[in-house]
């Protein structure tokens, strides 16, 4: 799919990108993606691999401009510091489960989404003991 984003390149959507497109879609609606951390214990979200990089005795090489247009362009984001990320707590209120599973409900029906892709994870998910669904026992 990168030669896609070739200057002059002509745009020819083949099975092959397309089967790379599926793939991509796939890991990122995956669970292990999009499933909240277990514990209640902080940690550390890391984002950048230059700080992992720069406690090896290497040289990173790196060319402006032509031969790197892709990663200057996502490259232009701003610099932070780790966050750290610490469990909140929620109070329930007496209606918030209710509400939840009537969102739930809404949200599975067949019109609601246009693609199979999206039936696998459905079919996954678990009815808790309240109702409401949720996915690997997590809410």
């Amino acid at each position: 799919m990168m030669k896609l984003t070739e200057k002059n390149m002509k745009f020819d959507w083949s099975e092959k990108e397309k089967a790379a497109f599926q793939l991509l879609k796939k890991k990122l609606c995956s669970a292990p993606i999009l499933a909240l951390p277990k514990g209640s214990k902080n940690f550390v979200v890391y984002c950048d691999a230059s700080q992992l990089l720069s406690d090896y005795d290497c040289e990173i090489h790196y060319h402006l401009g032509k031969a790197n247009v892709v990663a200057d362009a996502l490259s232009r984001k701003e610099r932070n510091k780790p966050l750290r990320v610490r469990a909140l707590v929620m109070k329930i209120g007496m209606y918030l489960p209710r509400k939840i599973l009537n969102a739930q409900v809404e949200a599975i029906k067949d019109e609601n989404f246009g693609t199979e892709d999206l039936c696998g994870m459905i079919k996954k998910l678990e009815q808790r003991t309240d109702g409401t669904l949720c996915l690997n026992m997590r809410s």
